[in-house]
Parts: structure tokens; sequence; C-alpha cells
């Protein structure tokens, strides 16, 4: 079950302001969280960002890939051009692909259950430009987990391409498996010049 918290009054601000406009919290497991109704968001904001923390409700993969699809499309494969670099306090590596994918990826932004004990993954997605159409929107995030008993310690930056020019409507988040209740989704406008 979600605790949305609504849609929030919001101050007119300059360009750049952030202003939250609806956070959805699970009170139980469930298979995805999804924002609706982001074409109304258009004339008042040239970005979008969501901002989460999460868990999944899997135990046999180390570490979780928060995955999404843009305008319910689970069928085109119009997400391409992954880039991302990754940290875990002794090295980094980087890595990329033109391969074309039905959704979207942020690396390494949820923990999985079995790992320490309320252990969340952490990350930001900003979907850029989500509503012209005469380009295509961008999302990049930043994100990381940390945990003991992996030990699993990431942090990672990535960028991807979505390959047609449609703005983006509507965004549902899942894992590899369930999400676990007490993870929080967040969607921000960011104001335009």
């Amino acid at each position: 079950m979600l605790i949305p918290l609504g849609i929030l009054d919001y101050p007119t601000g300059a360009a750049g302001a952030y202003h939250l406009l609806e956070t959805q919290v699970l009170t139980s497991d469930a298979a995805s969280v999804t924002f609706t109704g982001l074409d109304t968001l258009a004339a008042d904001y040239q970005h979008l960002q969501i901002r989460s923390t999460v868990r999944s409700t899997s135990t046999s993969i180390a570490y979780q890939n928060i995955f999404y699809y843009a305008n319910n499309d689970t069928v085109n494969t119009n997400f391409l051009a992954v880039h991302y670099l990754t940290g875990n306090g002794s090295s980094v590596s980087s890595a990329g692909s033109s391969a074309n994918s039905k959704y979207g990826i942020m690396f390494f932004a949820g923990a999985r259950d079995g790992l320490t004990t309320d252990s969340y993954g952490a990350g930001i997605l900003d979907v850029l430009d989500f509503s012209n159409t005469n380009k295509n929107t961008t999302f990049r995030h930043l994100a990381g987990v940390t945990d003991s008993v992996g030990p699993i310690n990431r942090v990672v930056l990535g960028s991807q391409l979505f390959g047609v020019t449609d703005a983006i409507t509507q965004l549902e988040f899942f894992t590899n498996d369930n999400v676990k209740a007490g993870s929080r989704f967040s969607l921000y406008g960011i104001k335009g010049a």
C-alpha cells in the first residue's frame, strides 16, 4: 500500500528552484511505484527529479539496480546509450552500451533484503527537458548503496538517452523483485529559465 503525500502547494520560484510535488512511501511490499500525469507539469517545470531510498525483497542478488519504464511502454526498446562510472572506495570502473532496452536503469540505487537490517540504497534521477518533443530526453542519476554484510559498497554516476522525442508522461519504478515496504520515492519539479 502506498501513502501518497499528495501534490503540495508550492510557491513560484526562480529558475532552478526545486519544488516537492509528490512523495510515495510504501507501507507494504509492492511490484512497482508509479508517477502519472507528468505532462500536466510541463507548463511550470523544465526538468523533473526523483529522489529515492529503496530496498528490494530480493535475497539472491548482491546489489539492486532500480529500473524504470517511461510512458507505460513495457514493449519498445526506446532506452539506449547507457553510460556509468562507479567506485567502491578502492577502485573505479566505467562502462557503456548502445544496446536498446525497454527500460531505463539506475545502477546500484537499491539494497537487497537479507543484508544489513534497514539498509536502503539511495538515488537521485534527473529527467532533463522531460516535455520537450523537439529532442530526446536525457536521464542521469547519482546513486549508492553500502552494506557491511556483503560487503557491498558502491557509488555511481550514470546517464541514459530516451531514443524517441516523446514527452515523458509517466514513470514506473521497479527492482529485481518487489520493492520493500519503507521505500520512498519523491517527485520534484525544477523551474526553467
